[in-house]
């Protein structure tokens, strides 16, 4: 019995030792992975940092790139506009000369087309209405085509606006009393 009990305690002192050991293995191995992560992670943050300040200077090459562009660009139709501006007033100037002399100047303004501004058939009888008696009130047109004066009131002024922007001054509407006419519109010669 005492040969099968020291044969335990024998068994059981090197089941202890071996386990001592491989713990000693265990906790070393457990170190290095750890110093190893730590390694791991170390470089994953220069790269992440080396990444930013890559993507920061990217960002500060755009911006410089963007603004040197902008430049060139500004100092080139400066200097186009610079470089037509002299030949333009040239060019003005001898049409000016050539319109004098030869008395074109009736020829070379445009001549407006009233038509034109009108987008339905309503519009086209104000507009002729106007055109054959040079003066009249919204309220005496309205009369005239059978409409409401409001609505004629409203196209008149979209005609109005539409010829002004277009640059053809052919219709006036005149608050005050002009000729015995008060709060008309008017045909321009």
């Amino acid at each position: 019995m005492e040969t099968r009990v020291d044969t335990l305690e024998a068994v059981i002192q090197t089941l202890l030792t071996s386990r001592i050991k491989y713990e000693r293995q265990f906790k070393k191995l457990n170190a290095e992975t750890e110093i190893r992560l730590k390694k791991l992670v170390e470089k994953q943050e220069a790269i992440d940092n080396e990444i930013k300040n890559l993507h920061n200077e990217l960002d500060n090459v755009r911006i410089r790139t963007s603004r040197r562009l902008t430049k060139r660009l500004r100092n080139q139709t400066e200097i186009k506009w610079q470089d037509l501006s002299p030949r333009i007033r040239k060019v003005e100037n001898a049409v000016n000369k050539i319109a004098k002399e030869l008395e074109l100047s009736d020829l070379i303004s445009v001549k407006a087309e009233p038509m034109k501004y009108a987008h339905d058939e309503i519009d086209k009888k104000i507009i002729t209405l106007l055109l054959q008696k040079k003066v009249m009130t919204s309220t005496q047109i309205a009369q005239e085509i059978q409409s409401d004066r409001h609505t004629v009131g409203k196209r008149l002024l979209r005609i109005y606006k539409e010829s002004n922007n277009a640059g053809e001054k052919w219709l006036e509407f005149n608050p005050a009393q002009k000729n015995g006419h008060y709060r008309a519109w008017w045909v321009l010669s």
